[in-house]
């Protein structure tokens, strides 16, 4: 009886064993979680400028010269680059401001597409960009608002970030105060480029000189001044016979970057001649040409000899030339 009793137990313990091992049998094992994907792959880029300016000199130091004056000085001729790198569809993805062309480099994901657009600016005829020093660091107003690092800045928000020239902020004078004026005293440079990287390269951006310029050639100016008034875009000028000479104004166009003529922004210019006895005589007006990329317009102005004279008027023709690089407005 004992021995019968002792197989039903063992015959039991075998089913309910059996039993066990089939439930486990019939639950699927917990799944492996999938890798997770490769993170995208960054190549470095150096950018090389070219085109219609030459980045091969030195930038000028950044110390202090002789007292703060000097070295104010010497912050603005410094040649400022601006770099804005955008996505396919237009997003901002880094932006950045130099004044050394050597570490310009990018950090770009491999196989997407992107825009650049480089710049170049320089103070010619004006006083320069504007800028404000923070923590030591220059930092330039619109259409920029960003400091000067050497460095690009990646996961900006800033889409106005150099999309535009018109008005930029330069300095009015040889001092603190900025001026933003539709046609900016600026020597610019911008050239854009659709690119793809693949691998760690060089990539070239040829810059286009987008400025045009208005001087003046006056006769018989021995005393006074000469002033300049203009109705639309460029800022009143006024100029002695000391420094009619270097009368020269280099401007701006942000169209350039486009098209070669800025047609419909004419502006109209009238010449006033101040004696030193006081009394000011007006010379005439007249409408300029559209400005062209990369033309000088040059304004003629013959004083007569006697100011007695002078209200009789002063007889005014335009003359255009063909590509030389300027146009010569006569009075």
């Amino acid at each position: 009886m004992k021995r019968q009793s002792f197989l039903v137990v063992c015959c039991l313990a075998t089913a309910a064993l059996l039993n066990s091992c089939s439930k486990k049998a019939d639950i699927a094992p917990a799944p492996v979680p999938a890798p997770s994907p490769a993170a995208a792959e960054k190549t470095i880029v150096h950018l090389r400028l070219g085109g219609d300016i030459s980045v091969g000199e030195s930038p000028l130091p950044y110390g202090r010269q002789h007292g703060q004056y000097v070295y104010a000085r010497t912050l603005r001729d410094s040649t400022i680059y601006a770099i804005d790198v955008r996505t396919a569809d237009s997003r901002p993805y880094a932006a950045g401001m130099f004044n050394n062309t050597d570490s310009i480099t990018l950090e770009l994901t491999k196989g997407l597409d992107y825009i650049i657009t480089a710049a170049a600016f320089k103070k010619g005829s004006g006083h320069g960009l504007w800028y404000e020093m923070t923590g030591g660091l220059q930092r330039f107003g619109y259409p920029f608002n960003r400091t000067l690092e050497n460095k690009m800045v990646y996961n900006v928000t800033d889409s106005f970030f150099m999309a535009n020239l018109d008005y930029t902020q330069v300095f009015a004078s040889d001092s603190t105060n900025a001026y933003a004026g539709y046609f900016p005293e600026l020597d610019s440079y911008m050239g854009t480029v659709n690119f793809s990287p693949d691998s760690a390269q060089t990539l070239d951006i040829p810059l286009k000189r987008i400025v045009f310029g208005l001087q003046f050639n006056v006769v018989n100016f021995n005393d006074g001044k000469l002033i300049v008034q203009y109705e639309n875009y460029l800022p009143n000028r006024s100029y002695t016979p000391q420094d009619i000479s270097n009368s020269l104004g280099i401007y701006t166009g942000n169209a350039f970057r486009w098209i070669e003529e800025l047609n419909g922004a004419n502006d109209i210019l009238t010449l006033k001649w101040e004696r030193t006895d006081g009394n000011v005589y007006t010379l005439g007006s007249k409408t300029l040409p559209a400005f062209k990329r990369n033309y000088i317009t040059t304004v003629n102005v013959t004083l007569p000899t006697d100011p007695s004279t002078v209200n009789n008027g002063v007889s005014i023709t335009l003359s255009d030339t063909t590509w030389t690089s300027s146009n010569t407005v006569d009075f």
